[in-house]
């Protein structure tokens, strides 16, 4: 029996790419770097971000820059703009909403450390629980990380359903036996939802 909804966030609850695309511009913009050559420093630096290994400090140093401050105050700026719910995807908060009235809700998300604050804490009220990957030290789309939350959580696999819009993701969660959709869109996520709780 369902008892659990698990929904992945970016691209799915919140459209995070452009809040992204300005923070890089900007750090880009504090490291003297084009914002592909920071990109690629980024993309070197990002796994560890995810599990928790190294932190925005670390990075900062890696780049030759003498005062990490300046690359904290710009991440406060950008993600507390007064724009972050436009970016929400609202029908899924609603269906999210409709759906604790029923089953227990969380999401399962990977993220860099340094996020936290300006983006899941604002969005936990909206779930019974939730996870991102550098508070278990894992990241999607490693089998480990979806069976550690069914352990944090006393679930068996068949008890929930897991929704994320990348595919690797989803066929990992399949793999240890959860009931997963790969999110293309609102509409078509509907359409398999009712085909699990109804059929």
């Amino acid at each position: 029996m369902i008892t659990t909804f698990l929904f992945d966030v970016g691209n799915v609850v919140w459209f995070y790419q452009p809040y992204l695309n300005r923070l890089h511009q900007r750090w880009a913009e504090l490291s003297h770097l084009s914002y592909d050559d920071f990109s690629a420093q980024y993309l070197a630096f990002y796994k560890y971000f995810e599990i928790n290994q190294k932190t925005l400090d670390d990075f900062v140093i890696f780049l030759h820059q003498p005062d990490p401050a300046p690359y904290w105050q710009t991440l406060t700026d950008i993600y507390n703009t007064s724009d972050f719910n436009n970016f929400l995807n609202q029908p899924i908060l609603n269906l999210i909403s409709g759906l604790k009235s029923v089953f227990r809700v969380g999401y399962l998300s990977n993220a860099e450390n340094f996020f936290y604050q300006h983006v899941h804490q604002k969005l936990e009220s909206n779930f019974d629980f939730g996870y991102s990957s550098w508070q278990l030290g894992l990241e999607k789309p490693n089998p480990e990380i979806y069976q550690k939350v069914l352990n944090l959580q006393n679930l068996q696999p068949s008890e929930a359903v897991f929704i994320d819009d990348i595919p690797a993701n989803v066929t990992s969660a399949k793999s240890v036996g959860i009931n997963s959709i790969l999110f293309e869109n609102n509409s078509q996520l509907l359409t398999e939802l009712r085909k699990i709780l109804f059929y």
